[in-house]
Formats: C-alpha cells, sequence, structure tokens
C-alpha cells in the first residue's frame, strides 16, 4: 500500500477497479454514436462548421450546438430506427 502523509495523518491509497461496461451500456453508446452521424450528416454546412469548431463564447454558435446536442439525445434515446446508411459503424 502506498501511504500519503497528509496534515498530520497518514492517508491509505487504494487503486480503484474499472467498473464493467454492460451489454445495455454498449448498445445505448453505440446508438449515440449512430444518432450523431445521421443528425450531423443531415445539417447544412454551416452548421456542421460550428459543431466541429465548437466555440463556445459565441451566443449563436452556443444555441446551435445546444440545439444539435438535444437533436442527437432525442433520436438516441427513442425507440425510432436510425437509418444504416449514414453511420461510420
Amino acid at each position: 500500500m502506498n501511504h500519503v502523509h497528509n496534515g498530520g495523518y497518514m492517508a491509505t491509497k487504494t487503486k480503484k477497479r474499472a467498473k464493467r461496461v454492460t451489454k445495455e451500456q454498449k448498445e445505448l453508446a453505440k446508438r449515440y454514436r449512430c444518432a450523431y452521424n445521421y443528425v450531423f450528416n443531415k445539417k447544412a454546412p454551416w452548421i456542421k462548421e460550428v459543431i466541429v469548431n465548437n466555440n463556445s463564447d459565441n451566443h449563436t454558435d452556443k444555441r446551435v450546438i445546444g440545439d444539435f446536442i438535444k437533436e442527437v439525445r432525442k433520436l438516441a434515446e427513442s425507440n425510432r430506427q436510425i437509418p444504416e446508411e449514414l453511420n461510420n459503424d
């Protein structure tokens, strides 16, 4: 064990074990990736540029990115099928 001196008492560091990713989590992650790709590919070129550049200081860019995220989340968490032809998986 590693001991760290911390303000007059000894603290013990413990290794954290990585949590296993469940099948459901993997499936949801894939749905989010697919939804992101599908929604992104449908967007106008200027919106894609805003998303890629991600200028969080610009109010309009924040709104565009927020709307994009909301649309991706709504599709990913729905029961709707995401068209396969635009997915990069």
